[in-house]
């Protein structure tokens, strides 16, 4: 499998590090697809094993990681991600035991990445673990009509209040499997 930077579980740490987990409705498919469209390039296996033979599986490619990429600047705005995991796409996913809005329905197709942060508490408000990470990713648009099962009223991230559609949480560990 393909890394380019994005670690692999079973790791031992201690330190003041910080572990976080992002489930969301989005389409954030690390697919290591960083250029627009050129027909030259023959067919070939993105990041994330996809095959890509035409302009439209291109451009399906390319806005996945642009949503990665999205969701990546988000996180790195108070601070560096280490330890990062590629994201997992859950299929049926139970909503309610990740904390998004069953509006959605009871059962959807989740990403789930989970990353660590050499700073505890650097998300946290007063009232909240991640606040921080909450309020500055409310309304930041994303690529929809990827991948998702869910249909959305807005595309973009909704972090608090109603429709759910991403959740971040604080974790003692660096989560490496999930239950599906």
């Amino acid at each position: 499998m393909r890394e380019h930077g994005i670690t692999m579980p079973n790791y031992n740490l201690s330190g003041d590090m910080q572990f976080v987990t992002v489930f969301t409705l989005f389409d954030i498919t690390n697919t290591g697809v960083l250029k627009v469209y050129n027909a030259d390039i023959p067919a070939f296996l993105d990041d994330a094993d996809q095959l890509v033979r035409n302009r439209a599986e291109w451009d399906q490619s390319r806005n996945q990681q642009r949503n990665w990429e999205v969701m990546m600047q988000i996180i790195s705005m108070r601070a560096q991600p280490i330890m990062l995991e590629n994201p997992v796409k859950i299929q049926n996913y139970t909503l309610a035991d990740a904390g998004i809005d069953t509006q959605y329905g009871s059962n959807q197709t989740v990403w789930i990445t989970s990353f660590a942060t050499d700073h505890a508490d650097v998300y946290a408000t007063k009232t909240d673990p991640v606040g921080s990470l909450k309020l500055e990713s409310m309304h930041v648009p994303l690529i929809t009509g990827l991948k998702e099962t869910a249909l959305f009223t807005q595309c973009c991230i909704i972090t608090q209040g109603l429709g759910i559609n991403t959740v971040f949480a604080i974790n003692n560990t660096l989560p490496h499997r999930y239950a599906g």
